[in-house]
């Protein structure tokens, strides 16, 4: 309260100095010191009746006089005090707002930082060191390779081969696989053709079908000279050219005839795949090699190979990281805690 006094007592006399100040160098105007001085003492004086008059204005009628828009504040407290509430209530307090503000504090990101800042710690890196070692190590594979097993098995059991089938003939069109199978077996074909024992193995053949013909009267007698003109050599010869010449436009892609067979291979996939003796007879082999496997053993065996691999893993990243003595003294107390016992960068 003593303060508030001291300062109006010193704004009062401020104000009655600058009066002063102006009215004494009034008379001397002549002079540029004086009109300087008294500008001074004018924009004071000026200044301090207007911040006067401004501040006196907001809370009572200065001087008493009831001057227009003076005393504001008393006159609209009202107004203010349900403006200020309503601020309050609807921007400050509101439930939406609130939302709002909480919304806009990541609290998520705040504690993922604090995290990541944390674990990036030696001890830290240390603790979940020894932590996930131990955590491989404990792994109960014996127990986990039946129910694997018997997952498999039952997946297995339940998958149709019907629909692979019929992916499978669609694919060997639109993959070209029923090209390349024909060109392979032409390839083979040709290559059989050109051996020199070929020529031989077909004229027997030839002749022994031939020769076996049942005919009679002009037909018999034309056979028998046909044959005393042919020998196995001969007839040989004929039909490797012939079949060299049919493989030879079956190689051709642009050939009606490669086309055509190409076309027949396709059909007789499809056909096949959709047979339901084909299919049962597949899903029945599938589930007999089914229940005659014994997949514990090799589920055992891959699990414990992975654990060894990711063991090798974490032990050659561990070395890696070399972390401080600080950081291993750390490991080891908070190791100490979870009544494991750590030496050097190893958990056991």
């Amino acid at each position: 309260m003593g303060k508030t006094k001291n300062t109006k007592t010193a704004a009062a006399w401020s104000l009655v100095m600058m009066g002063a100040g102006f009215a004494a160098t009034l008379p001397f105007q002549q002079f540029g010191w004086a009109r300087l001085l008294a500008g001074s003492f004018e924009a004071g004086l000026v200044g301090g009746l207007a911040d006067w008059f401004a501040v006196t204005a907001l809370f009572r009628h200065p001087l008493g006089i009831p001057i227009p828009h003076t005393a504001l504040l008393p006159k609209n407290r009202g107004k203010l005090t349900d403006a200020l509430v309503n601020t309050v209530e609807n921007n400050l307090l509101h439930k939406e707002s609130i939302a709002s503000k909480i919304a806009d504090i990541r609290l998520a990101e705040l504690v993922l930082k604090s995290v990541e800042k944390g674990i990036r710690t030696p001890e830290a890196v240390t603790f979940i060191d020894v932590l996930a070692k131990r955590l491989v190590r404990s792994l109960p594979l014996a127990e986990l390779a039946p129910v694997i097993a018997t997952g498999i098995k039952r997946q297995a059991t339940e998958f149709d081969m019907g629909p692979l089938l019929e992916a499978l003939a669609r694919q060997a069109g639109e993959r070209k696989y029923d090209q390349r199978a024909l060109d392979y077996a032409l390839e083979q074909t040709e290559s059989w053709l050109l051996r020199s024992d070929t020529g031989g193995i077909l004229g027997t053949l030839g002749m022994q079908a031939v020769s076996g013909l049942q005919v009679s009267g002009l037909m018999q007698f034309a056979l028998n000279a046909f044959l005393g003109y042919l020998n196995e050599e001969r007839m040989g010869e004929m039909i490797r050219h012939f079949l060299l010449d049919r493989v030879a436009e079956l190689q051709y892609e642009g050939h009606p005839r490669r086309q055509a067979v190409l076309d027949g291979i396709n059909t007789q996939l499809i056909n096949l795949a959709a047979k339901d003796t084909v299919r049962e007879g597949l899903n029945h082999w599938k589930n007999t090699f089914i229940d005659s496997w014994e997949g514990d053993a090799a589920i055992s065996g891959k699990l414990e190979e992975l654990r060894r691999h990711l063991l090798d893993y974490m032990e050659g990243e561990a070395r890696r990281a070399a972390p401080s003595s600080a950081g291993l003294y750390g490991g080891r107390q908070l190791c100490n805690d979870i009544h494991c016992t750590f030496t050097g960068s190893n958990a056991v």
